[in-house]
Order: structure tokens, then C-alpha cells, then sequence
């Protein structure tokens, strides 16, 4: 996409055609992010969710869709669980 030369092997796929609008495919794809020192916290995020385990505080599982602000914690809720349970495996 900056159109710079690269040559080396890296796993994973080429998102560009995705990330620059052209490619409409939906990828089921669940990344993970993870907190800096001093802020014990584990995220792994989907299209739709977001699934934060922090040792500071109780589990938030968010509707990233419907709830961009990230205010609503849906961890529990009924319908829910399944969610939450496949995203922490």
C-alpha cells in the first residue's frame, strides 16, 4: 500500500486490496492485543466484539458495532456466553 519494496517471508495474508476497499470479503479473523507493563490486560477482538480480561477489573465483553463508544459491558448477559467463551478459547 506505500508501495515500498519488501522482500522478505511474513505469515499472514495481504489486506491491502480489503484495508483500500476493493475486496468486500468478510474474514472471521480474531486478533489479539495485550497490554503495556503495569496495566494487566488481554484483548482479543473480532469484527463484532470485543473481549477485554484485565486483572484490574471484571471481564467486558462489547458490541463493537453497536456500541463504538465502548460503554455497554455485555460479559454475562444472556446470549452472550457462547461469545465470550469461544473468544477466550
Amino acid at each position: 500500500m506505500l508501495d515500498v519494496p519488501y522482500d522478505k517471508k511474513v505469515d499472514g495474508r495481504d489486506v491491502s486490496l480489503l484495508l483500500a476497499g476493493i475486496e468486500k470479503e468478510t474474514w472471521n479473523d480474531i486478533s489479539f492485543l495485550r497490554s503495556t507493563p503495569r496495566q494487566p490486560w488481554l484483548c482479543a477482538v473480532s469484527a463484532r466484539y470485543k473481549l477485554v480480561y484485565s486483572a484490574l477489573d471484571d471481564p467486558w465483553l462489547i458490541d463493537i458495532q453497536q456500541d463504538p463508544g465502548e460503554l455497554t459491558n455485555l460479559f454475562g448477559k444472556p446470549g452472550l456466553q457462547e461469545i465470550a467463551r469461544n473468544m477466550t478459547r
